[in-house]
């Protein structure tokens, strides 16, 4: 099911509008974004299916991975060297999003941009897990 949030902008608060999240897509006037939630967790609407799959297995499973975040439309990498290895968790409120921890008993930790994810490797090992068709360091 798609899930529209209402994002806390100067325009939206001046139309009277609160940050929300809503089944029902808003007008064209307010600023939002489109998220699909997998398993209770809320995921960008851009996100490829198996980058969703992935994050999710590696949620459940406790599996240590390592992202690359680069530009989808180039697939070009970003060079990120730092918070990029870790287990999936969930954050805590209305809308839980995927956050990278360092291991599975760590609480905490920074969100993962899911639709910016152009590689996935597994952390022990470094297999491939998804990698964009033209990826390219």
């Amino acid at each position: 099911m798609r899930y529209y949030q209402i994002l806390s902008t100067d325009k939206n608060r001046s139309l009277g509008f609160n940050y929300s999240t809503t089944t029902e897509q808003p007008n064209s006037n307010l600023d939002y974004k489109t998220l699909e939630s997998v398993n209770g967790t809320f995921y960008n609407i851009d996100t490829p299916k198996k980058v969703i799959n992935i994050l999710e297995w590696s949620r459940i499973n406790k599996e240590r991975i390592v992202l690359d975040y680069g530009d989808s439309e180039t697939e070009k990498s970003w060079g990120e060297v730092y918070d990029i290895i870790g287990c999936i968790g969930r954050s805590t409120g209305p809308i839980k999003i995927p956050i990278l921890i360092h291991n599975k008993r760590s609480i905490g930790g920074g969100s993962v941009l899911d639709h910016c994810i152009v590689r996935i490797l597994t952390a022990k090992g470094k297999k491939v897990l998804y990698e964009h068709k033209n990826y390219h360091k």
